[in-house]
């Protein structure tokens, strides 16, 4: 019996430095009344979709040098989900805040599982068109636990106002999974709505 064996002959791969083209601090811009002119700056776990004549964007509210203070002073409507729009996806406009506040049920349902932490974010958003309305899904947690709600808001307009809807998925330390980053897709062929969460806790999960 003869076995075949095939090496690789080429030159292992080097990798040489090389600068960032790109400028990697925005501090001029980051102050609290300066979130129109921020850009695609932060812009965390994005869910981007084509409405009408703009790319909508959304985002986890997480802001660099954040000062809630100073948001309250200068007047600034600082919320929860960041709302963006661009005509050529390199030109953003910002829209401001979806959320006023993180969900009331979301925040008595985190912190009532995790000892008083967590909810103080909301994270991942994911957007898509129902029935001449806009669902924009959201998730709020307890960072590091599987404490989690992802829950739901609608709206007649991609620019909001959102309307809570309730919640979508709910995990605690007692489940498998965590319910974090949603993601949807509708089967073409039978209608039905499936959405997909989970993280490193338990995996990836799938749910009508």
């Amino acid at each position: 019996m003869s076995s075949l064996f095939v090496g690789c002959t080429s030159s292992v791969f080097t990798p040489t430095a090389s600068p960032n083209p790109w400028a990697d601090d925005y501090s001029s811009l980051s102050s609290m009344e300066n979130y129109r002119s921020w850009g695609t700056y932060n812009v965390h776990d994005p869910s981007c979709r084509k409405i009408g004549d703009y790319y909508y964007m959304y985002s986890t509210d997480a802001i660099f040098r954040e000062n809630r203070k100073e948001a309250k002073e200068k007047g600034v409507p600082l919320g929860f989900i960041q709302m963006r729009r661009s005509k050529d996806l390199v030109n953003w406009e910002f829209l401001g805040w979806a959320l006023p506040e993180i969900p009331q049920e979301a925040v008595e349902w985190v912190r009532s599982h995790a000892g008083g932490h967590g909810a103080t974010n909301v994270w991942a958003p994911y957007i898509i068109p129902y029935n001449n309305k806009y669902r924009l899904y959201y998730c709020v947690s307890a960072f590091g636990r599987k404490t989690s709600y992802i829950g739901l808001a609608e709206s007649d307009s991609p620019e909001g106002p959102w309307t809570l809807a309730g919640c979508a998925v709910k995990t605690d330390d007692t489940t498998a999974m965590n319910a974090i980053d949603p993601s949807i897709t509708v089967d073409p062929s039978t209608g039905k709505w499936w959405m997909h969460y989970g993280s490193f806790f338990g995996g990836l999960y799938c749910v009508e």
